[in-house]
């Protein structure tokens, strides 16, 4: 069964931050991931839980919400969740910039 209590986003951006604020007032747990562990920094002080890598976080959640800047970099996260998600992993892909590009390619 998923936790729905527990909420991981990979990516901590101009849409991310702001979403990951507002799973914090809702009052779920929330893990999250960016490569930039300066981002990570004020959601610790907010009780969110940094993961050291997106396995960890894989492994310590069942909803995964990404907000990533490039076709390329969620095919790069993508990569990594096909090894470890597990079947019960509900994963949200949502973002922004490479809208053109993604569907210029497919």
């Amino acid at each position: 069964m998923i936790n729905v209590k527990n909420i991981g986003f990979i990516g901590l951006g101009n849409v991310g931050s702001k979403l990951a604020n507002s799973v914090l007032i809702l009052g779920y747990n929330l893990f999250i991931y960016d490569l930039d562990s300066n981002k990570c920094r004020n959601f610790k002080k907010k009780s969110a839980i940094e993961c050291p890598s997106i396995k960890k976080l894989i492994e310590s959640i069942g909803v995964i919400i990404t907000f990533l800047p490039s076709p390329k970099s969620i095919s790069q996260v993508v990569d990594k969740f096909k090894i470890q998600a597990k079947i019960s992993n509900i994963i949200f892909n949502i973002f922004n910039n490479g809208r053109k590009k993604m569907v210029k390619d497919h």
